[in-house]
């Protein structure tokens, strides 16, 4: 499962709040916040009521599980916490943001992601970050 993190243990992490677009936002910053340094992270923002996040579910299960121990995997709940969600600019879900192991934001993307593509980008980062 994917881990839940305090409202204010990830706000406290904030070094910069992302605005506008997720992929713009990526590109615009080298410094932002990073839910585990020392370890490749994908933080995933998605609501309940969000078709394509849960068409997402069965493949963020089997990646989360195969990249376990390298890859960290943060779930938020934008209704649960939209604080978060505000800070951080986010405007549409599903939302990842990716992570290198010196929290360098790597990339972000909104909308669905099949789970191929999603093995894809996590080989290309822990081969290469």
């Amino acid at each position: 499962m994917f881990r839940k993190l305090a409202a204010t243990a990830i706000l406290c992490s904030c070094a910069l709040a992302l605005s506008g677009s997720a992929q713009a936002s990526a590109k615009a910053s080298s410094t932002a916040f990073c839910p585990m340094q020392g370890r490749i992270s994908i933080v995933d923002f998605e609501a309940s009521w969000c078709t394509p996040c849960k068409m997402m579910k069965p493949a963020w299960k089997k990646v989360e599980k195969d990249y376990k121990g390298k890859i960290s995997f943060v779930h938020i709940d934008i209704d649960e916490h939209p604080d978060i969600a505000r800070a951080l600019g986010i405007s549409a879900v599903p939302t990842q943001i990716l992570f290198d192991r010196k929290c360098k934001l790597l990339d972000a993307h909104s909308g669905f992601i099949s789970e191929e593509d999603l093995r894809a980008t996590f080989d290309h980062v822990l081969k290469n970050y």
